[in-house]
């Protein structure tokens, strides 16, 4: 699926370099770009489906605290997430169960290594998971 987004082939590069392997979905005309998980976020995520009554929320705060990019909205370093974490927080709450739909889910899927890479791209939702390098060709 074409990008369709303000976010060009260089600013994915700029985001590339510093958030290594990027998540990118595309939905209802926007476009969402989450960066790698650390090991933090890994053992978030993993308490939370031991116990998913005791977080409920847990797909909505890991995708919080892991986008770096809304539409025309990047942030240009980690501080900078604020106001791209505030963006989305606020589309959110128009759509309260969007972190739990096949778009979102398959690209945070395989960018915690719960699937194999190529797994998001696969789905054909508009969702592709970026290597932290990118390619010498000049395509993604």
């Amino acid at each position: 699926m074409p990008d369709q987004s303000a976010i060009d082939e260089q600013k994915y590069g700029d985001l590339r370099a510093w958030c290594g392997k990027l998540g990118v979905v595309h939905f209802e005309g926007h476009t969402f770009v989450f960066r790698q998980p650390n090991t933090e976020h890994g053992r978030f995520w993993r308490r939370a489906a031991v116990n998913p009554a005791a977080n409920p929320d847990a797909p909505d705060d890991l995708a919080k605290q892991l986008i770096v990019a809304m539409d025309d909205t990047i942030a240009p370093d980690l501080p900078g997430c604020v106001a791209v974490r505030m963006q989305f927080g606020e589309w959110l709450t128009t759509r309260p169960l969007a972190m739990d739909n096949a778009y979102f889910g398959p690209v945070l899927a395989e960018m915690l290594g719960q699937t194999e890479e190529g797994t998001a791209a696969a789905a054909g939702k508009g969702c592709r998971v970026l290597s932290s390098t990118p390619p010498t060709s000049g395509t993604l």
